[in-house]
């Protein structure tokens, strides 16, 4: 094969022109501060996530005045455990995602309704985010409230 490759050079470039070529990839920008500040400018104002977690909280506060009587307390003293864990990691990355701000201003809870969230997919609206953020919470809360109301008559 080596002995008809040097004799006939050119069957090497016509084999070699029929494989697929290797692309280039372009060189990933380099982010500066500025560029990660404009990006995070249009997050979720904590506003928001504190409105989530006041749903959760109604939520939590109604499954105890509902139910935990007896073994049922540490069913529900499990589900505040977990639900701990989960929004003290949401609250502690909010907390590091602020602090890394700095000094500059943080927009009012006005302009972000007004404003543009960036999120993984796109941009949205500042209330359309609002309501995937916040909705859903507190109408468990309100819910929660609901049948702990009804578990309470009917006991």
């Amino acid at each position: 094969m080596t002995a008809l490759a040097l004799a006939h050079p050119q069957l090497i470039a016509e084999k070699t022109a029929l494989l697929p070529q290797a692309r280039k990839l372009a060189p990933l920008p380099v982010l500066t501060r500025s560029d990660v500040q404009a990006a995070t400018e249009g997050g979720v104002h904590p506003g928001a996530i504190g409105l989530a977690l006041a749903g959760y909280g109604l939520f939590l506060g109604a499954s105890w005045a509902g139910w935990a009587f007896g073994y049922m307390a540490l069913l529900v003293g499990v589900i505040y455990f977990l639900s701990a864990m989960y929004f003290g990691l949401l609250v502690g990355g909010g907390m590091v995602a602020a602090a890394s701000r700095g000094d500059r201003a943080r927009r009012s809870f006005k302009e972000f309704l007004d404003g543009r969230v960036q999120t993984l997919t796109g941009t949205v609206s500042g209330r359309n985010a609002l309501v995937q953020v916040a909705f859903m919470p507190i109408l468990l809360g309100l819910t929660m409230c609901f049948f702990a109301a009804v578990w309470l008559c009917v006991r």
